[in-house]
């Protein structure tokens, strides 16, 4: 099954209680794209440069939400957590357009295109939080984010990718994706002993 982002729900119009729900997990089929890759499962069709696409809109939409958790916590936890993110996912954006000279330049997708368009809708709706509603919106949020980023590594990135230089960096990604998916759980457990 191919999985798509993340759709959360306008975060401003939610109480706290729903907040743990903020991010609700959709499954759609995109549109196969042109059969020059492998199939991955759910028979979506990707390219290398696809995949490469969609990992870097992943990691700039996990950038973008960072750089605003900076500005708006104060909760310790949640800034270190959040300048894990711009760093880490800048690094892994830096690894992926290394590898443009070999597998082509990203090409934007369905996929991508709504990674991109989910991040800057919950980045809308984040910045118009504040305090310990803001903190909570965006941890649940990061851990949505994050474990459907390690299923569709592991269901179709990593499967799909025909370079093995890719795949490689792609395995790297999923490593870093689940360390901060741990980390980003145990934020999230003590913003709700707060």
């Amino acid at each position: 099954m191919t999985h798509t982002p993340p759709r959360t729900r306008p975060i401003a119009r939610l109480g706290v209680a729903a907040l743990a729900s903020l991010a609700v997990l959709a499954c759609q089929t995109p549109e196969p794209e042109p059969a020059t890759g492998q199939p991955a499962p759910g028979g979506m069709i990707l390219r290398d440069t696809d995949i490469s696409a969609t990992v870097m809109a992943a990691n700039t939409g996990e950038i973008q939400e960072g750089q605003l958790a900076l500005t708006k916590s104060q909760n310790t936890a949640v800034r270190e957590f959040a300048q894990r993110m711009v760093t880490e996912h800048t690094q892994l954006n830096q690894m992926f357009q290394r590898l443009q000279g070999d597998i082509g330049a990203p090409t934007s997708n369905t996929l991508s295109q709504q990674l991109m368009t989910t991040a800057e809708q919950t980045t809308q709706a984040l910045q118009q939080m504040q305090g310990a509603d803001f903190d909570r919106a965006y941890i649940s949020n990061q851990v949505a984010i994050h474990e459907w980023l390690l299923r569709t590594l592991d269901e179709a990135l990593i499967p799909g990718a025909r370079d093995s230089d890719l795949e490689r960096e792609l395995r790297t990604e999923r490593e870093w994706v689940a360390a901060h998916l741990e980390h980003a759980r145990q934020v999230q457990a003590s913003l709700m002993r707060d």
